[in-house]
């Protein structure tokens, strides 16, 4: 849908009873947090923080104001989210920050386009609405995408509420570097990088995406595929710190890192283009070159339609020689330290 600008469009938490919560604000609020801690399982609490995560990646935040593009997409007020914006986009996003805070009810106001673009992805999320009665071609609209969701689930094998976790971003490497997470000189240092895709421009960013550069050998303007594979655990080294806050020393804590991998398209371009002429140098000019430009034609289609290009698998000739050598030294290694545990003994 084209974007176009509205007074103000919204969504509200109405999970709870404000009533009661005004009348019993310190005993409800314990009462909820409570029910919020047996009723969610594990599962939708990763799903939620990987939401908050994708949200991040997406958007440059500062308090409560979602930044896209250098202009505020919405606003987090805490019990609602408002946007003068009737860009798919941002609704979906909303309905996304809402899943993401554990809303279980909302209620949406504002241009019908906006209300109903909210409606669908929240109902895909679980979320119940009010302030959209959905259509005919709604309904069957939601029934369709909800079985494209579980036939996708299927299919890999991977539970529903982890597909938020894919995130892939490809197109031309406009810069990266170290900065503080979102400029915001109140965050931590973080690393960024900004690529120019199909969708326009993207910041992301990520600890790990420096090293995923490095190994990738990706050079600014260069045609790159960003990909997030999940989170590994950590060790790091954080401040200790004593009831006033003063830190008194460091401590090694466990965490867990988001892990990016950096895939340069031109590089990978290169050694297809090297293969073919290798597999081809037997054939006659005209028909290498017919073959070299079709080969081409495709790399470019793929380009075009945002689809990476696939890994070229080569076989090393050397590679059974190297493991037999790696073998042999171990069992070396292995009788070394027999025949020293023996004179030991002895």
């Amino acid at each position: 849908m084209e974007e176009e600008r509205a007074p103000e469009n919204s969504i509200e938490n109405t999970t709870h009873d404000r009533t009661r919560t005004d009348q019993q604000p310190e005993r409800n609020q314990a009462i909820g947090k409570e029910e919020k801690k047996d009723d969610r399982s594990k599962d939708r609490a990763r799903e939620q923080s990987a939401l908050h995560d994708q949200l991040k990646q997406q958007y440059q935040v500062r308090g409560g104001h979602y930044h896209r593009n250098g202009r505020v997409a919405f606003i987090d007020h805490g019990e609602k989210l408002s946007t003068a914006s009737n860009d798919e986009r941002h609704a979906q996003s909303m309905a996304d920050l809402a899943h993401a805070k554990g809303w279980e009810k909302i209620t949406v106001k504002g241009h019908e386009h906006f209300r109903h673009d909210v409606w669908l992805a929240a109902s895909l999320r679980g979320i119940a609405v009010e302030g959209y009665k959905p259509t005919e071609q709604d309904l069957e609209k939601l029934v369709g995408q909800r079985r494209k969701h579980e036939e996708k689930s299927r299919e890999t094998g991977a539970p529903r509420q982890k597909q938020s976790d894919k995130r892939v971003y490809e197109g031309r490497l406009v810069s990266h570097g170290t900065d503080r997470y979102n400029h915001d000189p109140e965050e931590k240092m973080n690393y960024f990088a900004v690529l120019q895709t199909k969708n326009g421009e993207e910041k992301i960013w990520g600890v790990d995406i420096k090293r995923a550069i490095e190994e990738g050998k990706a050079q600014t303007g260069d045609n790159v595929r960003l990909e997030y594979k999940g989170q590994q655990r950590v060790t790091v080294t954080a401040p200790k710190r004593d009831e006033r806050g003063k830190v008194v020393g460091y401590e090694e804590k466990e965490t867990q890192r988001n892990e990016w991998q950096v895939t340069n398209i031109a590089a990978r371009r290169q050694v297809i283009e090297s293969v073919a002429d290798e597999a081809l140098k037997h054939l006659p000019p005209d028909q290498r070159q017919k073959i070299k430009t079709a080969v081409n034609e495709k790399l470019n289609n793929r380009e075009q339609q945002g689809r990476s290009i696939p890994k070229v698998p080569v076989y090393d000739k050397a590679a059974k020689k190297i493991e037999r050598q790696k073998e042999r030294s171990i069992e070396q290694q292995q009788t070394q330290t027999r025949k020293r545990d023996r004179t030991i003994t002895r």
